[in-house]
């Protein structure tokens, strides 16, 4: 056949783009090989790779050659990996699912071995090619069987990866269709042996190496057939220790050790894979000043940790401390405040016992009962929590329902009482609210006591941020006043909360006791 320049351009194209396609068919291999589990079914994956190869590299030959002899020899060359590519993709899919050697595969490759018998003895009986000639074939019933043949067993195969796939191996339908996409160049092929598309020429082999890409991309995703997504070398050059393999022959193969020297490296670890030397080295230099350095981290924490253990004591005794005088305090206060009032009710049941008979028993029994609510508080002061159950106390408190109740205790009383608020009154919080109410039921018991009070007036005044109390009485009074017991532990008691006390007496102008506490916002 004449070469014109038409026909020579159209050859350098279907070179060019089977020449692009072998490149492309071998690199992604050569990838696979290198970074995949090298087991069974990474060879029949080869294997089937090797028969597109083949193909491929046949028809470049096919296309050149002078002859019409030797492009006859080539076509013989291209059927016999043609003949093997669907009992390789088979056998390939089967070892893939089932994880086990196919015991018919010999059956698998005598059809395919017969029908490339009939494809090389073609001149004889033209069964397979009835013409064939650079532009264009005719064909003839054999290669209609052998087509069948291998679709079909493409076809199966396809079904039984993609089974494969469904077990877990990948994790998207889609990677599944990815990597059955060789059935997109055969189905192209089946349309172009039945004269339905027209190409330049075969485009088979090209399509099946751009299946092979995007199964390449499945495979590097998701470590189909163990594939690594970085070789190997990558990965140990990564690792933090020194490498070093040795060959059967004690030649060094690879190594990963400072070209400067080991230093502080030592080995630590050796073992030996198909007749080679692994050898572990780790940088003991580093691993000593690490230890010295967690040493000394230590006695640091354990030291810290002493400092801790001691000042956790002298909290616990100051615990103890503020407990003591806390309890000592709310029986001060509890005591000083019963006794008085009850003296106080005794002493109206005794002036009212002549004239007022009745009420002078009421008195008594008024008396009687405040000595049990006595007993109670006690009780509670000295075991805070409720004997019989009772749920806890709330956590803020009215104080003007605290100052009433006080009130209440001595409307019976000879004893003239008057309270007195300003201001809006928020709930403060429930310890705070007693402290006041201790300092009130004090300075009530101080007054009776001390001054021969007649009359107590209670002021408390409710500020945006803070509480004023006040508590006045008509008694003698005194100059040069020196506080005592109650009048310091009523100090302490509210200096725990911030807060302030003053005392304010002369002769004959009775006794003034302010106190002031800040009061956190309410939420």
């Amino acid at each position: 056949m004449p070469m014109g320049p038409d026909l020579a351009r159209e050859i350098f194209w279907i070179e060019l783009a089977h020449l692009v396609a072998l490149a492309a068919v071998i690199r992604t291999n050569l990838a696979f090989f290198s970074r995949a589990g090298k087991d069974a079914t990474l060879y029949r994956y080869v294997q089937l790779q090797a028969c597109l190869a083949l193909w491929i590299v046949a028809k470049i030959l096919k296309t050149v050659s002078p002859t019409e002899g030797l492009r006859w020899a080539w076509i013989v060359v291209q059927y016999a990996g043609v003949s093997a590519l669907g009992p390789s993709f088979f056998h390939f899919a089967y070892r893939y699912a089932r994880r086990r050697p196919l015991r018919v595969a010999w059956a698998l490759y005598a059809g395919g071995a017969a029908f490339f018998a009939v494809a090389a003895t073609n001149p004889a009986h033209h069964l397979f090619y009835a013409t064939y000639d650079f532009y264009g074939d005719t064909f003839g019933p054999a290669f209609y069987a052998h087509s069948a043949y291998t679709y079909g067993l493409v076809a199966a195969g396809i079904v039984m990866a993609a089974r494969g796939f469904g077990r877990g191996r990948s994790v998207r339908t889609a990677d599944a269709m990815i990597a059955a996409s060789a059935a997109l160049p055969l189905a192209v092929n089946a349309l172009y042996i039945a004269g339905v598309i027209q190409p330049l020429f075969d485009v088979t082999p090209i399509l099946m190496s751009l299946s092979l890409g995007l199964f390449g991309t499945a495979a590097f995703r998701h470590g189909f057939l163990g594939v690594l997504p970085f070789p190997p070398e990558e990965l140990i050059r990564g690792l933090p220790d020194p490498v070093v393999v040795k060959s059967p022959s004690g030649r060094t193969a690879y190594s990963t050790l400072p070209a400067e020297g080991a230093g502080s490296l030592g080995l630590y670890k050796a073992f030996r894979k198909r007749g080679y030397s692994i050898e572990l080295y780790a940088d003991f230099g580093t691993i000593r000043r690490l230890e010295r350095e967690y040493d000394a981290r230590n006695a640091a924490l354990e030291a810290l940790n002493a400092r801790l253990r001691e000042r956790n004591a002298r909290r616990d005794a100051l615990y103890e401390v503020e407990a003591a005088n806390r309890a000592r305090m709310d029986l001060h206060d509890l005591l000083g405040h019963s006794v008085t009032l009850v003296i106080l009710l005794l002493r109206a049941a005794a002036s009212s016992l002549a004239s007022d008979p009745g009420k002078a028993r009421r008195l008594v029994a008024q008396a009687g009962e405040q000595a049990a609510a006595a007993e109670r508080d006690l009780e509670l002061a000295v075991r805070p929590s409720a004997p019989d159950g009772t749920s806890a106390p709330p956590e803020r408190e009215y104080l003007s329902r605290l100052l009433d109740d006080i009130v209440g205790l001595y409307q019976d009383t000879d004893l003239s009482v008057e309270v007195s608020t300003l201001g809006e009154e928020r709930p403060v919080p429930a310890p705070l609210a007693r402290a006041l109410e201790r300092c009130c039921q004090e300075s009530f018991a101080n007054a009776i006591k001390h001054s021969g009070a007649r009359s107590v007036f209670v002021g408390a005044v409710f500020r945006p941020s803070s509480v004023l109390l006040t508590v006045v009485d008509d008694g003698d009074g005194a100059d040069g006043f020196v506080p005592g017991h109650g009048i310091r532990m009523m100090r302490d008691r509210i200096a725990g909360f911030g807060g302030s006390l003053r005392v304010s007496t002369a002769k004959g102008e009775g006794f003034q006791l302010s106190v002031s506490v800040p009061v956190p916002p309410f939420r």
